[in-house]
């Protein structure tokens, strides 16, 4: 069977491992030189993804707008201010976690160079966290395939899976790239996350 939780785990854990041991900027295995907002993510992972209590009801979300037009957000991949105190990272609490992991292998294939060095990268991650037979032949199969944004969209039910997918897509990419820029500008639409919604998930996690 396989384990979701722990495949995103690993994918987790390497960026908290990179950002904690300075490694290099990469895509997927983890983004050096992060906040703190990283470090939240990895550890609501695996509080909430290693915990057998699946009760917790994600938290309610609403959508972002008012009467006037908000000034535009500045682009992804910008320089942006810190989190105000007291904010915090959407808690990886309620989404299935292999929506999660495709979510993370899509927006890493979105300038369409996922060369070997980094599937290497990504498996090494991933192997220390004991990945089974079938495991490890799921993510191969995902990595080789990874999903369309359409089909990452139309798994997503709720306001807070709509967050926590665009949160952990940000995550999987350093966003250097024009294509990078744009699938993440049209998963936002497609998940109908309003602009400012879409900064603030980002400041939140360091990106």
């Amino acid at each position: 069977m396989i384990d979701g939780a722990k495949l995103l785990g690993g994918l987790l854990n390497g960026s908290l491992n990179s950002t904690l041991g300075g490694m290099t900027k990469g895509r997927l295995p983890g983004k050096a030189a992060l906040g703190m907002g990283i470090l939240g993510v990895a550890i609501a992972a695996f509080e909430h993804f290693s915990s057998q209590n699946r009760d917790a009801s994600p938290p309610a979300t609403g959508r972002s707008g008012s009467g006037s037009s908000p000034p535009p957000p500045p682009p992804f991949g910008g320089s942006s201010p810190s989190p105000p105190p007291g904010s915090v990272p959407p808690p990886l609490v309620g989404t299935d976690p292999v929506l999660l992991l495709r979510a993370m292998i899509s927006a890493a294939h979105a300038d369409g160079s996922l060369d070997d060095a980094e599937r290497r990268r990504i498996t090494a991650h991933l192997e220390r966290a004991r990945l089974s037979g079938e495991e490890r032949s799921f993510l191969a199969s995902e990595l080789e395939t990874p999903r369309p944004l359409a089909d990452i969209v139309a798994a997503v039910t709720t306001p807070a899976d709509a967050e926590q997918v665009f949160a952990v897509s940000l995550l999987a990419v350093e966003v250097d790239s024009q294509a990078e820029r744009a699938y993440l500008e049209q998963l936002r639409q497609a998940l109908g996350i309003e602009p400012l919604k879409a900064v603030e998930i980002a400041r939140s996690i360091g990106c």
